[in-house]
């Protein structure tokens, strides 16, 4: 399994390469395997060219995609998403939605929690909306958007 957080928390200082490194090793034990793994992997997310870069100096799209370099890096059949999509701006969220598009062609299993309706349409298969803490419906997206339930308990009773 592998998981993103909903806050994303880079090894600062450390290059790109280093922060998915620390996850390849508990695949690779060996430094050569783990750095051809962490590189494939940055490639993957687009990161590749930046290999050598602080993480510092990524602004939030490119954090989240080291996020999602660093959790892919374990080779996860699993993959659960905390609110990978939250606060980017149209161009990095199409972008995001493009990579986990590919991921589940892989043959992936991916769990998302989020709240970026776009995304959930796009990329969801089987919705399940919960609201304090209690499953409230579940299907389909586009019949769970408009399920009167899932727009009370969001939007309100007006």
């Amino acid at each position: 399994m592998g998981r993103t957080f909903q806050t994303e928390r880079p090894f600062e200082e450390l290059t790109l390469l280093e922060n998915v490194l620390v996850a390849a090793f508990l695949r690779e034990p060996k430094r050569r395997h783990a750095e051809q793994l962490a590189m494939q992997v940055l490639e993957q997310v687009g990161l590749a060219d930046r290999h050598d870069q602080p993480a510092l100096d990524l602004n939030l799209a490119r954090r989240r995609r080291l996020e999602l370099a660093k959790a892919l890096a374990v080779q996860p059949r699993v993959l659960f998403l905390d609110e990978m999509m939250a606060g980017l701006n149209p161009p990095a969220l199409k972008e995001m939605i493009g990579f986990v598009r590919e991921l589940a062609a892989q043959d992936l299993t991916i769990v998302m929690v989020e709240h970026i309706m776009e995304a959930i349409i796009e990329l969801s298969d089987h919705v399940i909306v919960m609201a304090n803490g209690h499953v409230i419906t579940e299907g389909l997206p586009r019949e769970v958007i408009e399920d009167p339930r899932v727009i009370t308990a969001y939007l309100g009773e007006d």
